[in-house]
């Protein structure tokens, strides 16, 4: 029985006879192991993506000096004619031949003794003077992980359980690092805890902050490039991966938000005591003062962060840890310059899109969602106990007496304990956020004090109100305002215009705002299936970019790796949320609008039309509690738009 590998001959029998090559001498082994374990999941069974790499590597010019190690399996089918989606298989490309060269009964790739295993057996049957891992398949960042296998109802490996396998396949005390470098061909994995997971594992770490496009790493050009000179260290071989990759989503159209980073491991161990001091600060300064928490939070609302970070794109919870420093360092006066020294140290290498500007390298936590059942799961993996002290005070608004003895008796804090500040803590009431129309027309909303110490952000939302037809559909909602927490005054700046893909309304959520550009996202079905689309308004050209559409973060926690770019012939039919007036149920999803995409679609300011508007402003806290003000009445009659005094 014979199968055929992208034109080399490989006989079923070396599967099942279990061959492997004769051990070598040191002298005699190769420059450079490549060792990638290819978790294909749904991005495999739906769209070929792993398949498209393995055609990359085969095609790849390889030195004699490189042998790759690719084992195979996670998904429910595979777009090629050679693997067996009912077995892990192992594969070995090398310059002379590509052979299935072990055959395994299937077991969860998300099973941290399945990938313990194919550690050990790459490394003791093919082993390398230079050895280098690559997880594929989606990535979930910090909580979540990667390698989440469709046979096993997306079970993934955990950044502990990751540990865990590096353990069993190395030991804990190796003398030598054995890895010259591990990378993520997968979302959200360059994250300080993934660094710190590889000490004495690694010595590079190659991986993204953001989302990756669907073409993924660009192996046909970083292993040509590394076989015309073996002699390479992992950094530089990192070097490579992220100019290829950068040139890779160029030509996939979708390099705007990419990111990719080369992490010096042991260095690493320095930025991680620098962020757990710069948690300390923090912590220590939210014991102190009920508002440390809402002020922190604001700069954590104004760092880059990772995903969609929306209601209807998901959490990943992942921002950018240079930037988080940045948006706080008022805050963490004390650690700030060691947290941006050490960062510096540890970053040897990026690259980003034209959106992606405040890129460091490396992304840690914040609940951005405000969802406290996440600590548990942080809990296993954070970098910094104080960061995660400080977590669970700001999420829950109460310490534990071990947490308390913890502060005390660790930290030296020899202060009172005050409750953070939140829309509950500082009992502010819809009745306490009245909005005024100021003399041109603008909603104004003042906030005393009290109301700003627990506040974290802002925004307003958009309402279309139908009367006669009893419904509420909510448009989203806009950071367009002028505001300052200092004063508490804030003024919208609606000008009877909103986001319209070719001329429909949309429902838009912000998910980032920075001086130079706004990050939305936009439910959408994209030919049936649900979608966000990824849109950016851009201060400079004063134009809205569309970037791609993506799943976002699935409710497991995996982030969608396949951003789609939408094509002449896709058909789009925009999503909107609706409730009744008169009714006080929930808001439901409701398809509004279907548009067939052509080369011109493009997504444009555009005045919204004739009818009666409500305009609100939203208070959330570090909670995601959210307050809004009283409504504007706005009627918008023959193309004029008049502002109702009084607030319904």
């Amino acid at each position: 029985m014979m199968r055929r590998i992208a034109g080399f001959v490989v006989s079923l029998a070396l599967c099942m006879a279990g061959w492997i090559p004769a051990g070598a001498e040191a002298d005699e082994l190769p420059e450079w192991g490549i060792y990638v374990y290819m978790c294909g999941s749904d991005l495999e069974s739906v769209n070929g993506s792993a398949s498209a790499d393995l055609f990359e590597m085969l095609d790849a010019e390889l030195s004699e000096d490189v042998t790759i190690v690719v084992e195979t399996g996670g998904a429910s089918e595979w777009q090629n004619e050679f693997v067996d989606p009912a077995y892990l298989e192992r594969y070995v490309i090398s310059a002379s031949d590509a052979a299935c060269v072990d055959q395994q009964p299937l077991s969860s790739m998300g099973d941290p003794e399945t990938f313990a295993e194919f550690l050990t057996f790459c490394t003791e049957q093919y082993p390398a003077k230079k050895q280098a891992v690559i997880l594929w398949d989606h990535g979930g960042g910090s909580i979540e992980g990667a390698a989440y296998d469709e046979l096993y109802d997306y079970e993934g490996l955990s950044i502990a359980e990751m540990k865990e396998a590096f353990g069993q396949a190395f030991g804990n005390s190796s003398q030598r690092v054995p890895l010259e470098m591990v990378g993520f061909d997968a979302c959200l994995m360059a994250t300080i805890e993934t660094a710190d997971m590889l000490q004495g594992y690694a010595g590079y770490m190659v991986a993204s902050e953001e989302m990756e496009p669907g073409c993924g790493w660009n192996y046909g050009s970083f292993l040509n490039r590394l076989s015309e000179d073996t002699s390479i260290s992992g950094n530089e071989l990192g070097e490579l991966i992220c100019d290829s990759y950068l040139d890779g989503c160029k030509d996939y159209g979708d390099y705007e938000d990419c990111t990719l980073s080369v992490v010096d491991v042991a260095a690493a161990k320095e930025l991680v005591d620098a962020y757990d001091l710069m948690g300390t600060e923090a912590l220590l300064g939210a014991c102190e003062d009920s508002s440390y928490p809402a002020r922190f939070g604001r700069g954590a609302e104004s760092a880059e962060n990772y995903g969609l970070n929306t209601e209807s794109g998901g959490y990943s919870g992942m921002v950018d840890l240079g930037d988080l420093a940045v948006q706080n360092q008022d805050l963490i006066p004390e650690s700030y310059e060691g947290v941006i020294d050490a960062l510096n140290n540890c970053v040897l290498y990026t690259v980003s899109g034209t959106y992606k500007t405040n890129a460091t390298g490396i992304s840690c936590y914040y609940a951005l969602d405000g969802n406290a059942e996440d600590l548990e799961s942080y809990t296993e993996v954070c970098a910094s106990d104080s960061f995660c002290a400080y977590y669970d005070y700001m999420l829950t608004g109460e310490l534990e007496e071990d947490l308390q003895e913890y502060i005390s008796e660790i930290l030296g804090y020899e202060g009172t304990f005050v409750q953070p500040d939140t829309i509950s803590t500082t009992g502010v009431q819809k009745e306490d956020l009245p909005v005024t129309i100021d003399e041109d027309g603008y909603a104004v909303l003042k906030l005393d004090e009290q109301t700003v110490s627990g506040i974290s952000d802002i925004c307003f939302d958009l309402v279309i109100y139908d009367e006669d037809e009893d419904i509420l559909i909510y448009l989203g909602s806009d950071n367009d305002m002028e505001g300052d927490y200092e004063t508490g005054v804030f003024r919208d700046n609606f000008r009877g215009v909103w986001g319209c893909l070719d001329g429909c309304l949309c429902h838009m959520e912000v998910s980032y705002a920075c001086d130079d550009y706004t990050f939305y996202s936009i439910p959408i079905l994209l030919n049936g299936e649900e979608y966000c689309l990824k849109v950016v308004y851009d201060y400079g050209d004063k134009e809205y970019h569309i970037l791609g559409a993506s799943k976002g973060i699935e409710d497991n926690g995996m982030a969608d790796k396949n951003t789609m770019q939408l094509k002449p012939g896709d058909k789009v039919t925009t999503i909107h949320y609706v409730s009744s007036i008169s009714g006080d149920e929930e808001p439901e999803k409701m398809e509004m609008d279907e548009i067939t995409v052509t080369e011109d679609t493009a997504f444009t300011e555009e005045e919204i039309g004739d009818g009666q508007y409500l305009m609100m402003f939203c208070l959330k806290d570090v909670q995601c509690e959210t307050l809004y003000s009283q409504a504007v009445n706005i009627t918008i009659e023959n193309g004029q738009m008049s502002v109702d005094e009084e607030a319904i």
